[in-house]
């Protein structure tokens, strides 16, 4: 109860001083805000969610449980870590260097058609009427590469703001089919990417009038995030019922939500010793060797293929992960106490003079800060892997856009 007391407290100070700040719209800021949501069964004390249906829905089993003290003590040296970053490192917003270079939003958006139509053609066009899990097995690399390039073209384009909104075209293109799919990860990550190139790095100014509007949109955009699945899956099996679709919102869409799972798979990971084999980090890392797959025919490794079975054999559908829980298996608290430090590395030190790579980490941030939580830890670089093939992709077809353009201009001339 103390622990819950101090955590509340905690948290109500995380708050105050993200809205306190001239611009509350900061990386840090958006890790402190993660802490709070993700750690929202800490406010009650339990977490609890469905596990199960029986005869075609008509009965519901759900998981409950009291949270294990040393929950509270993680998330509250996670508080600590915010609160020695807000006061002590605190730095300025980084410089707009960027100009407009027409060319390089092309490349983007040359890869990005490229990598959707091979999704497309890979999925087929029946696969895109059938529901969300049975799509799971049809979803390519191709999709991902595309999910990269439709969030960098806007990134880009805010960054440089140019008068035409063409290159916008296939990036929202791809968010809607996105959304129309039934998954919202990419919009989700790639707004708060895209807040954070519009105002961290403007180094906007917010008066009161700005705070509130922030904040009414902020608590908009997170009861839209925390709503979309039980609409979506309604929808999906065409119920149509506002009474029903009602029901499945306050039933499902906060208390049993993403971080009430995430917390239960965490609670258990702990309290019941969970352990995985002594190769587990090396089988980890060696599978974002490229074409690993491929070459030796095993599956990706989830610290949710270990536990899951162990914690909740009833669930027949995939948990969300929890990369602490993973953290806290492989090396105690000492492994957690890595991942505070890299996250004070993260936040103290970021490109302040090169806009490039403020694109980059402003793509980072949201999944090293905010989506961290629900994922295996060895996740980021999984994303950092398909970053980097990207931006490899996106120099090579700049490289031709300029050869071609060069052969033109000279065509021209003669």
């Amino acid at each position: 109860m103390l622990l819950q007391i101090i955590y509340c407290l905690s948290s109500l100070f995380v708050l105050i001083n993200i809205v306190t700040q001239q611009n509350p719209i900061s990386p840090i800021s958006l890790f402190g805000l993660g802490t709070i949501i993700y750690g929202l069964p800490l406010f009650w004390g339990y977490t609890t969610f469905v596990t199960g249906y029986e005869n075609q829905g008509a009965d519901v089993s759900t998981y409950f449980s009291r949270l294990d003290w040393r929950l509270y003590l993680i998330f509250l040296f996670l508080h600590l870590l915010f609160f020695t970053i807000a006061f002590f490192f605190q730095d300025s917003s980084p410089k707009k260097l960027v100009t407009n270079n027409k060319l390089l939003i092309l490349a983007i958006n040359v890869d990005l058609i490229i990598c959707l139509f091979l999704f497309l053609k890979n999925l087929g066009w029946n696969n895109l009427w059938i529901s969300k899990l049975e799509r799971i097995q049809y979803i390519s690399s191709w999709y991902s590469f595309a999910a990269i390039f439709a969030v960098l073209a806007i990134l880009y384009w805010c960054l440089y703001k140019p008068k035409t909104v063409i290159a916008l075209i296939p990036p929202i293109f791809f968010l809607i089919l996105d959304v129309f799919m039934g998954y919202r990860t990419t919009v989700i990550l790639g707004f708060i990417s895209v807040c954070l190139v519009l105002f961290w790095q403007e180094n906007t100014s917010f008066n009161i009038v700005n705070k509130v509007k922030l904040f009414l949109i902020s608590v908009f955009a997170i009861l839209a995030a925390f709503i979309y699945k039980p609409i979506y899956y309604s929808l999906e099996q065409k119920i149509f019922q506002v009474n029903y679709i009602i029901s499945e919102i306050l039933e499902n869409s906060f208390i049993g939500s993403e971080p009430f799972v995430t917390m239960g798979v965490l609670n258990e990971t702990i309290k019941q010793n969970i352990n995985v084999n002594n190769h587990y980090i090396w089988e980890s890392l060696i599978q974002y060797i490229p074409f690993y797959e491929t070459i030796t025919g095993n599956s990706r490794i989830s610290f949710n293929f270990y536990v899951q079975n162990t914690l909740f054999p009833e669930v027949s559908w995939g948990l969300a992960s929890t990369s602490l829980g993973e953290l806290y298996v492989i090396g105690g608290f000492v492994a957690v106490s890595l991942w505070w430090t890299f996250l004070f590395f993260f936040l103290r030190f970021y490109p302040k003079n090169n806009s490039y790579l403020l694109i980059l980490y402003c793509y980072l941030a949201p999944y090293i800060l905010f989506y961290f939580y629900r994922n295996d830890w060895h996740y980021i670089i999984g994303v950092m892997r398909l970053l980097t093939f990207c931006c490899v992709g996106i120099f090579y077809t700049y490289l031709g856009l300029k050869v071609i353009q060069k052969i033109l201009t000279l065509a021209i001339k003669k």
